[in-house]
């Protein structure tokens, strides 16, 4: 069973106190995962809706995982990490297996550039073919921005033969600031975003002398004004302008998604991520792809 959930059953006198439990089975379920629980009750409300999010991080495999990413002669798993959605009051871990793939014994050594993000290493010194983790810490306690958040831990490694080479970890998060559950007046009353597309075909890049773009439609059909705190994407040929952050009930926004020709060789697909104040959808995803 992927969640158990239990909970008072006896009738709450007015003043006293309730509790409902949940448990999460992580078995086989590496990485990040975010569910819902609807609660219905006689009370005033009615219905809430709690989001359960976190992250599962799954033990070091050791040699067996495949280095897919490299900085000088230290091998990693990737040399990025991606978090899904962060709020206030959550604390998320991702973990990175890197190896020495030198002839030299090395150190390696973080510098922490964010007062969000920890980042620890389990053991500084490696020997010849040895592996080691790097876990990152992403506090959502401890982030005043909101939007895609963009972040570059600075690696510096030093070998006993004296070679020295320095790279970073990037470390990405979508953060929209939600601070309490979504309740049913929520839904009602806020922001409710409807886009033209959830595929944005840029076409063909070859023999193109200028810029691909297309036109990307926000609109908004609910009831507050709908803050687009961020629309971005991570690849810096590709490009969104133009819209505008605030878009009132009714209306709608024009962005322009664009990417340099010259800069493809063959398909390359792409995500857009939205993330704004719709309390449905925080957080939207679209795919753009190019030929």
């Amino acid at each position: 069973m992927l969640f158990r959930s239990d909970w008072t059953k006896a009738p709450i006198a007015p003043g006293k106190t309730g509790v409902i439990k949940v448990t999460y089975n992580p078995a086989g379920r590496p990485g990040p995962f975010n569910k819902t629980i609807s609660i219905y009750s006689n009370g005033k409300q009615g219905a809430y809706i709690l989001s359960i999010k976190g992250s599962v991080i799954p033990k070091s495999k050791g040699n067996s995982l495949p280095m897919n990413a490299s900085i000088g002669d230290l091998k990693l798993t990737t040399n990025a990490v991606l978090f899904n959605v962060i709020n206030p009051g959550e604390v998320r871990g991702e973990r990175i297996t890197v190896k020495n793939g030198s002839n030299n014994t090395m150190n390696i050594a973080l510098k922490n550039t964010a007062d969000y993000i920890t980042a620890s290493i389990a053991s500084a010194n490696l020997a010849p073919n040895e592996t080691t983790d790097i876990t990152v810490l992403f506090d959502g306690n401890k982030i005043n921005q909101r939007g895609r958040i963009t972040n570059k831990l600075p690696i510096t490694i030093t070998e006993n033969n004296g070679k020295k080479t320095s790279g970073e970890i990037i470390v990405r998060a979508n953060v929209p600031g939600m601070n309490r559950s979504t309740t049913m007046e929520d839904l009602k009353n806020g922001p409710k975003m409807e886009l033209s597309t959830n595929l944005v075909d840029l076409g063909s890049a070859k023999g193109a002398k200028s810029k691909l773009s297309r036109d990307l439609s926000i609109s908004n059909s609910g009831k507050g004004n709908l803050e687009i705190y961020s629309i971005s994407i991570d690849n810096e040929n590709f490009a969104v302008t133009g819209g505008q952050k605030v878009i009132k009930p009714g209306q709608a926004a024009t962005f322009k998604v664009s990417v340099d020709p010259k800069a493809i060789k063959g398909y390359t697909e792409e995500s857009i991520h939205i993330i704004s104040n719709d309390p449905k959808g925080p957080v939207r995803i679209i795919r753009v792809y190019v030929k």
